[in-house]
């Protein structure tokens, strides 16, 4: 919870404050107390609400006549106490739904009936916490076939988010294309494609790691260079209706655990572990004065 001084005492400028919960999570990761101390230092909190993760699927959440949804509406009741401060928390609501899945399984972007669970979840978030304000937050993975999955569920938003990750192409060798660092140019296209659902818009978080080949700094330029191009376009993205970028993420976590990038997510961070300062802290900076 001490990161965001951390990066104020750096002299960095910002609004919001990620905070990630995935399944499992309690009061000792972050309290009201917590919540409500970010605000008192003049941030709004950002949860990123993330308790499917890469299970997702029409199969996953209605096998056993719909238990993971009971639970998940349950934890989504614990959501609503934990931010009930009384201020304006807030929540990214399952990023990445729109995620691929395993094969026989039906992805989210084919199901029609999420559009319900997603309602449903937001209706109690906002029962159980008025002031908070939530958005479904999908992946870029270039395809734009979200309207049947929460055509309706986005009326009852207040936002909708998306993201942007990148990691050395060899740790995901899929996406190693020439466009592959053009991830302002996704950012663009994606937003525009957004606006469809007249909503405000969030990248709830932008990712580029530094590694590269068992070197934590071996992309590091590349980083710099990528985190630069997005925020360079901010005005264009802000057209798109972009309120915020958000990044992930401040320090480097070598205790990450290796997901779809590999190793490579452990150095996302504009900071090393040890807090020595990458070139993309300097970008973002500087990127941040111009602006």
């Amino acid at each position: 919870m001490v990161v965001y001084k951390e990066a104020a005492k750096d002299g960095l400028k910002f609004k919001y404050v990620a905070i990630w919960l995935c399944k499992g999570w309690d009061t000792t990761w972050v309290s009201s107390t917590d919540l409500m101390k970010i605000i008192q230092d003049g941030y709004t909190p950002l949860i990123i609400y993330y308790y499917f993760g890469d299970s997702i699927s029409k199969e996953y959440l209605t096998e056993n006549h719909g238990m993971r949804i009971k639970e998940w509406q349950e934890d989504i009741d614990k959501l609503a106490r934990l931010i009930n401060i009384g201020a304006e928390v807030l929540v990214a609501l399952e990023p990445e739904f729109n995620d691929s899945v395993f094969e026989g399984e039906t992805p989210i972007t084919e199901w029609e009936g999420f559009n319900n669970v997603a309602i449903e979840a937001i209706r109690r978030l906002k029962k159980g916490a008025p002031n908070c304000q939530v958005g479904l937050v999908a992946g870029d993975w270039g395809d734009y076939n979200l309207d049947k999955c929460i055509g309706r569920a986005v009326k009852h938003s207040d936002f909708l988010g998306f993201q942007e990750m990148r990691a050395y192409p060899i740790s995901a060798p899929n996406q190693a294309t020439p466009s592959y660092q053009e991830v302002a140019l996704s950012a663009l296209r994606f937003s525009q494609y957004l606006k469809r659902f007249k909503k405000p818009l969030l990248l709830a978080y932008l990712a580029v790691s530094s590694y590269k080949d068992g070197d934590p700094l071996g992309w590091e330029t590349e980083q710099a260079q990528t985190i630069k191009a997005v925020l360079d376009k901010k005005e264009k993205l802000k057209k798109n209706g972009v309120f915020g970028i958000v990044y992930f993420a401040y320090f480097d976590d070598p205790t990450h655990q290796t997901l779809y990038f590999g190793e490579a997510e452990k150095f996302f961070g504009l900071k090393t572990q040890n807090g020595i300062l990458k070139k993309a802290f300097f970008e973002f900076t500087q990127t941040r004065r111009k602006n």
